[in-house]
C-alpha cells in the first residue's frame, strides 16, 4: 500500500507501491527505490543511490550520488552523508565515492560520514559522531573523530549497547561539574 504525501516532488523514478513518501521529499531523475522504503519529512534523494529493503530515511536526509544502503537500515534526523572531499563551487567530480551502509546498520542524529566510507553490518553510529574510516562489524561508535565504544552482538540488540554509552557520558559529565563545582 504507497502512502504518498501530496506534496513530495518525484522526478521520473522507480518507487515501490509499498514505499511512504512524506510531505516535502524530493526525489530526483533516475532514483530507483525498493521495497518498504520510509522516506519522511525534507529528504531528498539523488539518483544513483541503491537503497534495499525495509530503509528508513528519518526527516532532513539526503541521499547524494553514491551511497548504498543495505536492508533493515536505519537513518535518524540529520544524518550528513559527503560524497566528495573537496568541494568547490561549480567545480564537478568526475567520480562520487560513494559510502555504504550495509544491512542492519544505523546512523543516529546529525552523525557524518565522509566519503569511501563503509559501516558494516550491525554497526551503530551514534549521535553527533564524525566517522572518517571503516567500521568493523557489529561496533557501537561515538565521538568525533568516531571510535569503537562497544562491540554488538546480535542478541544485545542496539538500543541496550546505545543507551549504556548515553549513561556513561551523562555521568562523566554530571562528575566533571562537580568537580568543578566543589573546586
Amino acid at each position: 500500500m504507497n502512502h504518498s504525501h501530496p506534496l513530495p516532488d518525484v522526478v521520473e523514478h522507480q518507487i515501490d507501491e509499498d514505499t511512504k513518501n512524506w510531505q516535502f521529499a524530493v526525489a530526483l531523475q533516475g532514483t530507483m527505490i525498493d521495497q518498504n522504503y520510509n522516506i519522511c519529512l525534507q529528504n531528498l534523494i539523488e539518483g544513483d543511490i541503491a537503497p534495499n529493503d525495509n530503509i528508513t530515511a528519518k526527516s532532513s536526509v539526503q541521499l547524494w550520488r553514491g551511497i548504498r544502503i543495505g536492508n533493515n537500515a536505519f537513518i535518524s534526523t540529520n544524518a550528513t552523508f559527503t560524497n566528495d572531499l573537496l568541494l568547490h563551487s561549480k567545480v564537478y567530480s568526475e567520480r562520487f565515492p560513494g559510502i555504504s551502509i550495509k544491512n542492519q546498520a544505523s546512523t543516529e542524529t546529525n552523525t557524518t560520514l565522509l566519503p569511501d566510507i563503509t559501516t558494516d553490518i550491525y554497526a551503530m553510529v551514534g549521535a553527533t559522531a564524525v566517522t572518517t574510516k571503516n567500521t568493523p562489524n557489529h561496533p557501537a561508535v561515538a565521538s568525533n573523530t568516531a571510535k569503537t565504544i562497544r562491540h554488538i552482538n546480535n542478541n544485545q540488540g542496539k538500543q541496550k549497547a546505545m543507551s549504556h554509552h548515553i549513561l556513561d557520558r551523562q555521568t562523566d559529565r554530571l562528575n566533571n561539574f562537580s568537580l568543578r563545582a566543589a573546586a
